[in-house]
């Protein structure tokens, strides 16, 4: 069974997508911030890291930020539904920072799918 990172501030929104890929039989941690994702990866190396770019406490941005600090080599799904500027925008700089696809909010649970084995097929 595959683990699967999910960072996501929204609850409802993350308990729909941990349920979602519960049942297509992966191992889901979620998490509401980098923060915390952060320290979930102290213990755990997941197959795939899915996070949301505009969260509290650690952003998006800046957990790509450090997972490119520390050299980390997990695939990651940026998600963003935008806020003050498009979504395009915030997943272009996810892109630049290491993301390795990204979705836009909303999206289709076949999108996410199809990105996340697209990931695994390759690493």
């Amino acid at each position: 069974m595959r683990t699967i990172l999910l960072v996501e501030d929204e609850f409802v929104v993350r308990n729909g997508l941990k349920n979602a890929l519960e049942k297509r039989d992966y191992l889901v941690i979620d998490v509401s911030n980098g923060n915390e994702a952060l320290a979930v990866l102290d213990t755990i190396l997941p197959a795939v890291i899915i996070t949301d770019i505009l969260m509290p406490e650690k952003d998006g941005i800046e957990l790509l930020f450090e997972l490119v600090r520390r050299k980390s080599k997990v695939p990651i799904i940026a998600m963003s539904g935008g806020g003050r500027i498009s979504p395009a925008d915030h997943l272009e700089n996810a892109l630049k920072m290491g993301a390795s696809a990204v979705l836009i909010k909303p999206f289709s649970l076949d999108e996410l799918f199809a990105k996340i084995a697209e990931l695994l097929s390759a690493s």
